[in-house]
């Protein structure tokens, strides 16, 4: 099955919380911008499954673990 738009909305919910925690964005204005370019990036990854999506995620908890 492919990765529905609500699939994809809660992924990139993940990633930019994740981010934020982790000051990648220096500034707001920073933290649009990049979420801009990050979500452009992975919308030229043609049709991700639901599996990869659930991936890219356990990849994100992953890293944000502190161990």
């Amino acid at each position: 099955d492919l990765a529905s738009h609500s699939d994809l909305d809660y992924f990139y919910d993940h990633l930019f919380n994740v981010l934020d925690k982790k000051s990648f964005f220096r500034t707001k204005d920073k933290k649009e911008h990049m979420s801009l370019k990050i979500r452009n990036l992975f919308n030229r990854i043609e049709r991700l499954s639901k599996q990869e999506v659930q991936t890219l995620r356990g990849i994100i908890t992953t890293l944000a673990n502190d161990r």
